[in-house]
């Protein structure tokens, strides 16, 4: 590699000026740079020959000419974390022309940018007016190119060249009938390749965002990575050809991909990809052939479909996208041959032939494809209907969930069960050209229920297993009152506490019914309920448990600011669940579990009066409270453990915390120091006695 420097570069260079530097530690030092002002520039172009050489920016550049290479040059151009622009007047911005190659970068931790506008029919980086065009090169910095032509490619009327683009920030727009990337009018718009960065291509008025101008072959358009988004303009197609221009060769088989067009109102929206309006449809391929796990994915999202010759390819790594507002269409004659991802939120009319070996999702389950579909096809029939349509290898995969089937599961003609996640394509084969799709009828089936124990008294928690579980509405045992479970599992199990047994059901064996949507089910075996103790003097009476009582009386007071906590004392039988009656609240930052906790740290001072309920099988009791929170005082900081030891609850009743209720430990403590210091006086007073008699 040569590299060409300019006696004003050498000067730069030697005094250590130059924006570069100023821009903080650019990868090339400053007595690497070549190029410091516009003629440093012109000269390397001009001084450029067949063997590759680099110029390298010293400083940020602004030139009010064309730059320009001869056949059979080469220069690579880094811009070295600087900005230049470039305007050209009569032709090309930067001329590329056949037989010579440009290859633009940058080594700069901080990219820099070139910025290349075309005044009049020439390429912004590329081809004259009516010439044709070389080889264009973008491994990084930030390009933007403009021309009267391409942006980046050909001038009007000349033929393409190949650009490359691997990495970088790109935008390039295209005047008049030429693409933003590509060809212009009447010509072959060449290769386009790209494989990294970020890249935004418009056309202009009657050209495709990459591929075509008007009138011109779409070219060779090849993307493997990167963030592309292409634009066609007026009846240009988003990437392929321009109006009344072929769409080529497109092949997308990485990156993310977004190709749209651009219509006036009164005309056909051109398609996202193919040929533009008036022209001939392109050669379309999505993904890679024989791509497998690991391969790097394609995304493609198109808005006003795609535009093929004979058959589109989706391969296994391609997701392709249709917006809501979108469709495609698949023409008489033509196949959609896809073994990727379709996902449509749009619509897809089918005029040909779809042969799915991938997965197509519907923005409705209910929604057919029409024409003919082959390969994962299914129609899922039920009972009264509406049917639902899979264009998957699973319904899950087709993007929706069966129908709910209470107390139960759906089952095919072979009574077996069908899951979201079972393979279709395994146990019912595929659809073929005169089956399409495959149909599969199902009726719902009441699962058997089970129960573990089936044996116990009221008060106990059982678990009922079985299919469809979830919107189980009441479980009755024997002629008890109803009570309801709580479901866990996907629907497969059902905790349920047993009720008090109905009179004369004590101590027998009775039937248990689960009830939902209307469809009941009998659990086998039934529940035995444990015989109640036998009384000589009297007949047996069903243990009805106990009403549940609150015990607490008085609660401790609270601070502002200090952690509080006390236990709400609570009998009954069963144990009683503890809750906040309807319409009361606690302070704010005070929280009541379910054992009767309430704790927290209260924010704001003043007395609150709640009501607390406490439930169980056998009733519920209610008691009023009254707790009252002190404002903090100055210079206290809150919290746990600030004013009364480690672990201390901090509250107005004295630096240990809130005092406990009526009847806690720590009442007793005054009555125990007494009783122990009344046994140490008598002590002292019998050890008195004992010295005067001895």
């Amino acid at each position: 590699m040569r590299v060409v420097r300019s006696a004003a570069a050498l000067t730069i260079a030697a005094l250590g000026l130059g924006a570069g530097v100023a821009r903080g530690m650019p990868a090339a030092a400053a007595d690497d740079c070549t190029a410091g002002d516009w003629a440093g520039v012109v000269a390397a172009f001009q001084d450029a020959t067949a063997t590759e050489t680099t110029v390298i920016l010293c400083a940020d550049i602004t030139g009010t000419a064309s730059l320009r290479l001869d056949p059979g040059e080469a220069l690579v151009l880094d811009l070295n974390g600087h900005d230049l622009s470039v305007f050209g007047n009569d032709q090309a911005a930067v001329r590329v022309p056949a037989g010579a190659a440009l290859t633009i970068r940058d080594t700069n931790r901080s990219p820099g940018t070139l910025a290349a506008r075309s005044l009049s029919r020439g390429a912004g980086i590329g081809g004259d007016e009516h010439g044709a065009t070389g080889t264009i090169t973008i491994a990084g910095g930030v390009v933007t190119a403009a021309g009267g032509g391409a942006g980046i490619g050909s001038g009007v009327g000349g033929v393409g060249g190949t650009v490359t683009i691997a990495g970088g920030d790109v935008t390039a727009v295209g005047g008049g009938t030429s693409a933003g990337i590509g060809g212009s009018q009447g010509k072959d718009a060449g290769t386009v390749a790209i494989a990294g960065g970020v890249v935004t291509a418009t056309g202009g008025t009657y050209g495709a965002g990459i591929g075509g101008g008007s009138g011109s072959t779409g070219g060779v358009v090849t993307i493997t990575g990167g963030e592309v988004t292409a634009t066609g303009t007026r009846e240009g197609a988003g990437i392929g050809g321009g109006a009344a221009g072929s769409g080529g060769v497109v092949t997308i088989s990485g990156g993310t991909v977004v190709a749209r067009a651009v219509p006036d109102v009164a005309t056909t929206v051109p398609p996202g990809i193919g040929g533009g309006i008036g022209g001939t449809p392109a050669v379309v391929a999505i993904g890679a052939p024989g791509a497998g796990v690991g391969s790097a994915v394609a995304e493609v999202t198109v808005s006003g479909g795609i535009d093929f010759d004979d058959t589109l390819q989706v391969h296994p790594n391609a997701i392709l996208a249709i917006p809501a507002d979108q469709g495609l269409t698949v023409p008489a004659g033509h196949t959609l041959r896809s073994a990727g991802s379709i996902h449509n939120a749009g619509t897809i009319e089918n005029l040909g032939t779809i042969d799915n070996a991938g997965a197509i999702t519907m923005p409705d389950a209910t929604t057919a494809l029409g024409g003919v579909v082959t390969g994962h096809a299914y129609r899922l029939d039920y009972p009264g209907g509406p049917s639902q349509f899979a264009y998957a290898p699973t319904v899950a995969a087709a993007g929706f969930a069966l129908p709910a089937a209470p107390l139960g599961a759906w089952v095919d003609d072979e009574d077996r069960r069908l899951e979201e996640a079972t393979l279709l394509s395994d146990r019912y084969g595929v659809a073929t050209a005169g089956s399409s799709p495959v149909a599969i009828a199902l009726t719902r089936t009441v699962a058997s229920l089970s129960m573990s124990p089936q044996a116990g008294a009221a008060g106990d928690e059982v678990v009922i297993v079985g299919e469809g579980l979830s919107g189980a509405t009441s479980v009755r045992f024997g002629a008890a009152d109803r009570v309801t479970g709580t479901a866990s599992d996907g629907g497969t199990r059902l905790r349920v506490t047993v009720p008090i047994p109905a009179p004369g059901e004590a101590g027998t064996t009775v039937p248990v019914t689960v009830t939902e949507a209307g469809v009941s089910a009998t659990v086998a075996g039934g529940f035995s309920y444990a015989s109640p103790p036998v009384d000589d003097a009297s007949p047996p009476v069903p243990d009805a448990g106990e009403p549940p009582v609150l015990v607490t009386g008085r609660l401790p007071s609270a601070r502002v600011g200090h952690d509080y906590a006390t236990v709400l004392e609570v009998t009954g039988s069963p144990r009683p669940r503890v809750e906040l009656a309807d319409g009361s609240t606690l302070p704010e930052g005070l929280a009541l579990e379910p054992d009767g906790t309430l704790a927290g740290r209260p924010t704001t001072a003043g007395a609150y009066d709640f009501t607390v309920t406490a439930t169980n099988a056998v009733g519920t009791g209610e008691r009023e409270y009254t707790i009252a929170v002190a404002a903090s005082t100055t210079g206290e900081s809150g919290g746990s453990g600030d004013s009364g030891g480690p672990g201390a609850t901090g509250g107005p009743d004295g630096p240990g915390g809130p005092l406990p209720a009526a009847g806690g430990p720590a009442r007793a403590l005054p009555a125990l120091a007494v009783l122990l210091i009344a046994a140490g006086v008598g002590l002292v007073a019998c050890r008195r006695r004992d010295v005067r008699h001895g």
